[in-house]
Order: structure tokens, then sequence, then C-alpha cells
């Protein structure tokens, strides 16, 4: 879609701008705990299709899957850290059934 390919484009602009800093790029389509599946991504040990299924897009997001992808592949091009934002779907259903102390923390 037109805005990812724009956050891609301001992502490819701000590393051009800042070639030796550290940029990371957060992802609230995507729950805390598949980072590692992230991360595998980005270290090129899964591709696109393994990722889609390691996050389980289709079962915890609603957005398609390749509307993401310009951002997803110019990280990884780039060297780019993803980070996963979003909590995790069970702990917010937890949370909705009977507050904070449902998280048993």
């Amino acid at each position: 879609s037109a805005d990812h390919r724009l956050q891609a484009a301001l992502i490819r602009s701000l590393r051009a701008a800042r070639p030796d800093g550290q940029i990371a790029v957060g992802l609230e389509a995507v729950q805390r705990k598949f980072q590692p599946a992230l991360d595998d991504y980005l270290a090129g040990r899964i591709d696109e299709t393994e990722l889609q299924v390691r996050t389980e897009w289709q079962k915890r997001w609603f957005w398609p899957f390749d509307r993401y992808l310009p951002v997803f592949t110019l990280c990884r091009e780039l060297g780019i850290r993803l980070l996963a934002l979003n909590v995790d779907s069970e702990d917010l259903a937890a949370v909705e059934r009977g507050g904070y102390p449902e998280l048993g923390m």
C-alpha cells in the first residue's frame, strides 16, 4: 500500500542521513513474543513466507501481510532492526477478563 511504501522511503532517507547511526523500526502489528521470528528474518535464516507463518500473521493481525513487505524487505536489506511492539493477545485477553491482576505478576 502507499502508506507502507512511504514508510519505506522515509526509513531509507533516515538511513542515508545516519549511515553509521543505530536505527530501529517498531512494529505495532507484531506481538512481542514473536521477536525471535523478526530476528531470524533479519539474519536471513527465514524468508517472508516463514516470517508470516511464525508471527501467526493471519490469526493475530487484520491488515494484509503483503502491505508490510516494503518495510520488512528494506529493513532486512539495510540491516535495520525490527522491533515487535504489540502486547501478546493472551495477555490482553487476561487483562480484559479481570484487569492487571490476571497477569499474575
